[in-house]
């Protein structure tokens, strides 16, 4: 199996265990896979490289963690999503632009 079906495979598993798992759960899981890629953006350079993205992206993070604290766990989750598919982009825009210190 190549890297990127394996990584499919990996993704698709912890996906269908988290949806299985119930809500508090997926919450959970969703949080901590927000701020793996927000770390990720970060350790790529993204505050020099990428730092619109990454600014949407913790800015998501935050308002995020004010809605699942209010009980309003359909937006927050959704938050999330989006918090994650912006870090995710500051990460590889991050590693895709040259640094300015070559």
């Amino acid at each position: 199996m190549d890297h990127c079906a394996c990584k499919f495979a990996t993704i698709a598993l912890t996906s269908l265990c988290a949806a299985c798992a119930g809500p508090g759960a997926r919450r959970e899981q969703t949080l901590h896979d927000t701020y793996a890629s927000l770390s990720r953006a970060a350790g790529a350079g993204a505050a020099e490289r990428a730092p619109r993205e990454l600014a949407m992206a913790r800015e998501k993070a935050a308002l995020a963690q004010r809605y699942l604290a209010s009980g309003e766990d359909r937006i927050g989750q959704w938050l999330l999503e989006q918090a994650r598919a912006d870090a995710d982009l500051a990460a590889t825009k991050a590693e895709l632009l040259p640094r300015a210190d070559r």
